[in-house]
């Protein structure tokens, strides 16, 4: 009976991980699949809305290439009869030279004299069309301006359009040219209406072979392109759909028309637009690719349903957990006989395992029985290899107890070491200023969060006289214990410099003596200011650290001069010092790189730019209150990630001399 339950619970563990085992691979094999299927559905999508819009482009660029043939010909002809005109201007018979000429088709030839009177007209176009008598878009009269530009020698072209009854719709280009010796401007009209009529049917003709290149390609099973301008208006739609109202109504997945999704979606013509489509009794969940066609302003739009984009991989996903389902039950099969097997001799294992746990460890090996059968432990097969294991595991446990009752004291005397550290690094930082001294001038106020129990940034404030206050922020290499000597050093030396005749002479001090003995090559990033109460003047220098951002009324910047490297790795370094003015109701910020790198959990850093949006929302906030800004900031960012740096941030918030 024992011997029996053993073997029930053994092929019960076996079976169990061969189905958690096919679980999870159909699971893995069944997303993937899908997803595969899935983006490759879509790449299609995006595929057949990038030739269909370069097949667009193709045919406009045909049809530009006509159209510019025709405005040279046009040109042309225009060009050769002034030259012919002009050669027959000193003939004595010139005005019935001129109005005899023969003419190709749709010219006219129209002679004013200098008070804009007919002379002669030769040509078709019809006599109730004045192109002299209507006036340009600036509200000039053509004839008058024509006579100036051609008087003056200057290209003179004109465009006109007549619509009046009996006359038809014309539209007729002009080119003037002036006759001295004739005191007469000449015009060269062409009709150019029958040209554009041209050109408008070679564009129905693209669209409709458009039209029918799109209805051959389907997205899926029912999905499909269409063209629509930047009005909204369809272009080309299958035939079995009618898009004007949707491109009109609102798309329920964007809360926005979709003709306006378009407009946006075509500068991102890799991203897919979702669209609730109304097709079939109710809104049908679809995505939407877009690319425009800028001389046209069209939009090709490629549409494919989602339930269609993921149906191939849920059919194929299916048909791979059945596969995997059956062979996890002939496995099972293979489990069950094996295991049959294996139990008997095994009991005895089981049981050495249940009295294991209340085994006294401190106890030498031989101290209790141990139910194992001699004939087990010589054994040359893996039931003797898991036998002799057995002993030697007792043995290993008994060592590694000892062990780890010792590791767990030495562990709890470290962290009681590590906690006396953290409040003597604690103990560094500044305190609050006296009232007395601040007197409403400034509000002040700085934070301090080491990534670990210990940390390498460093922050300071003091006013080494009534009228001046010193800021320091500072950021040492590496981490833990290291740092936080190299930052406590770092401090001492850098207030024991203080008196010195400014910023520049402080690092200088520091940087020497910190770089007379510094066998790791350790270094740290320092900004040290000192701010006048009385002017606003700031004196400040910085080595390697990140620029503070100053504040103000009229505008934010960053205090950039670079007065030389890291203090602490080349001796005799010269620092310079910048200054700057701060005026009543300016912040300064200072902060450490912990802030703008500190990382979320794909690896995204907080940036300068999320920094500089999150100061510009102040709106008039208090030192106190800013640091907390910011630090919620970070915290939504970070989003629970562990701290990869210690973060520090100090801000001053300057009224003047005796308050704001």
């Amino acid at each position: 009976m024992k011997t029996r339950s053993t073997k029930f619970r053994l092929t019960l563990l076996l079976i169990g991980s061969l189905c958690l085992l096919a679980l999870g691979t159909g699971l893995f094999t069944t997303y993937s699949v899908s997803e595969t299927l899935y983006e490759k559905t879509q790449e299609s999508n995006r595929n057949a809305v990038s030739l269909s819009a370069n097949n667009i482009r193709s045919r406009y660029q045909e049809l530009f290439n006509l159209r510019v043939e025709q405005a040279m010909q046009i040109k042309a002809s225009l060009a050769l009869f002034e030259r012919i005109i002009r050669g027959l201007a000193d003939s004595a018979d010139f005005p019935a030279m001129l109005g005899g000429l023969s003419l190709p088709e749709g010219m006219t030839v129209i002679a004013l004299d200098d008070d804009l009177r007919l002379v002669l007209k030769n040509g078709p176009m019809p006599d109730d069309c004045d192109p002299y008598a209507v006036s340009d878009i600036k509200g000039r009269e053509i004839g008058r301006n024509m006579m100036r530009l051609g008087k003056a020698n200057v290209a003179a072209t004109a465009m006109v359009q007549f619509a009046a009854p009996g006359a038809g719709r014309h539209k007729f280009f002009g080119r003037h040219f002036y006759l001295p010796g004739r005191k007469m401007l000449v015009g060269l009209w062409m009709d150019i209406e029958p040209h554009e009529a041209v050109q408008a049917r070679n564009l129905d003709e693209a669209i409709a072979s458009l039209r029918e290149n799109f209805r051959q390609i389907r997205i899926g099973p029912s999905g499909f392109l269409f063209v629509a301008d930047a009005d909204g208006r369809v272009v080309i739609q299958p035939e079995d759909r009618d898009l004007a109202p949707v491109l009109a109504g609102n798309n329920p997945a964007t809360g926005r028309t979709l003709i306006q999704d378009l407009r946006e979606g075509s500068a991102r013509p890799e991203t897919p637009i979702p669209v609730l489509f109304p097709f079939g009794g109710g809104n049908r969940e679809a995505l939407v690719y877009a690319e425009g066609i800028r001389p046209l302003k069209w939009h090709v739009t490629g549409v494919g349903f989602v339930d269609e984009i993921k149906a191939p991989g849920a059919r194929l996903s299916i048909a791979l957990a059945l596969g995997i389902l059956f062979a996890t039950c002939l496995l099972a099969l293979v489990a069950m006989f094996v295991v049959g097997r294996l139990t008997a001799p095994l009991a005895r294992l089981a049981e050495f395992a249940r009295q294991l746990p209340q085994a006294d460890f401190f106890q030498e090996q031989g101290g209790q029985g141990i139910p194992l059968s001699p004939a087990d432990n010589r054994r040359g097969d893996e039931i003797g290899e898991l036998s002799r294991a057995f002993l030697f595991m007792d043995g290993a446990l008994r060592e590694r107890v000892r062990e780890l009752v010792e590791t767990a004291g030495a562990r709890e005397r470290m962290a009681g070491e590590l906690h006396a550290a953290t409040e003597i690094q604690m103990g560094f930082l500044p305190k609050a200023l006296d009232g007395e001294a601040v007197r409403g001038r400034f509000d002040l106020s700085g934070s301090l969060t080491p990534a670990r129990e210990v940390g390498g940034d460093l922050y300071d404030f003091f006013m080494p006289d009534p009228g001046r206050l010193c800021l320091i922020v500072g950021d040492v290499s590496g981490k833990g214990v290291p740092a936080a000597l190299f930052m406590s050093m770092t401090m001492v030396l850098v207030r024991a410099a203080a008196k010195a005749s400014g910023p520049g002479k402080i690092m200088e001090t520091v940087n020497a003596a910190l770089a007379m003995e510094n066998p790791n090559l350790m270094f740290v990033t320092l900004f040290i200011a000192f701010l006048d109460l009385s002017s606003g003047e700031l004196v400040y220098a910085n080595a390697g650290h990140n620029p503070p951002w100053l504040l103000g009324a009229g505008g934010s910047r960053q205090l950039d001069g670079l007065s030389g490297p890291p203090v602490g790795v080349f001796a005799d370094r010269e620092y310079r010092s910048f200054d700057a003015r701060m005026r009543p109701g300016d912040t300064l910020f200072l902060y450490t790189d912990g802030v703008t790198e500190a990382m979320n959990g794909h690896d995204e850093q907080f940036g300068d730019n999320a920094l500089e949006q999150t100061l510009s929302r102040r709106d008039g906030a208090g030192a106190e209150s800013l640091i907390r800004l910011v630090s919620d900031a970070l915290d939504r960012h970070v989003d629970g990630a562990p701290a990869s740096d210690d973060i520090t941030m100090v801000c001053l918030v300057y009224k003047g001399d005796g308050g704001v």
